[in-house]
């Protein structure tokens, strides 16, 4: 008899959320044991991104599901409460995405203190030589034996990783 497949929702705010998704399903997930559908809403309200969410799902709640979405605009009190309700697990990027990386990437440079655009600057410049982030820079920077550390340190990643894995 087969096994039925653990089944996980990893959606993300943006483009690069999705990239980030996208290369962690590719290093963690095993197929025969788990299935992911990877989403992202391309930017939006909090609250729109968690909308745009559920209708991912279509229909079909997964096992596991999260969404990785910055926290630079305030997350009101009734989309947390329907993320609950949904159980949809919200990890934040204080502020984005960028700083999660530096954080992971356990770099010099600090976004403590400054805001979104400063933090995607900083990012941009001292690790993805200038330019956006792309699949490509998203595998060099970070390759499976550096995560395997860097989720020891960092408990989002961690949660990440484990669900793509199937193992929460």
């Amino acid at each position: 008899m087969r096994q039925p497949k653990i089944t996980v929702l990893a959606y993300g705010e943006g483009d690069d959320e999705k990239i980030f998704l996208r290369h962690l399903e590719a290093l963690y997930c095993r197929r025969k044991l788990v299935s992911v559908r990877t989403g992202s809403a391309g930017g939006g309200s909090p609250s729109s991104i968690l909308m745009r969410a559920k209708s991912f799902r279509w229909g079909y709640r997964r096992d596991f599901e999260f969404i990785l979405l910055d926290t630079d605009k305030t997350w009101p009190p009734e989309m947390i409460d329907l993320a609950a309700e949904e159980e949809i697990k919200l990890i934040g990027s204080s502020p984005c995405l960028e700083a999660f990386f530096l954080d992971i990437l356990q770099s010099p440079h600090s976004c403590k203190g400054v805001g979104s655009k400063k933090c995607k600057e900083i990012f941009e410049t001292h690790h993805c030589s200038g330019h956006n982030f792309t699949e490509e820079e998203c595998a060099r920077l970070f390759p499976k034996a550096f995560l395997n550390e860097a989720r020891k340190r960092n408990e989002d990643l961690n949660y990440i990783i484990t669900a793509m894995e199937g193992t929460l």
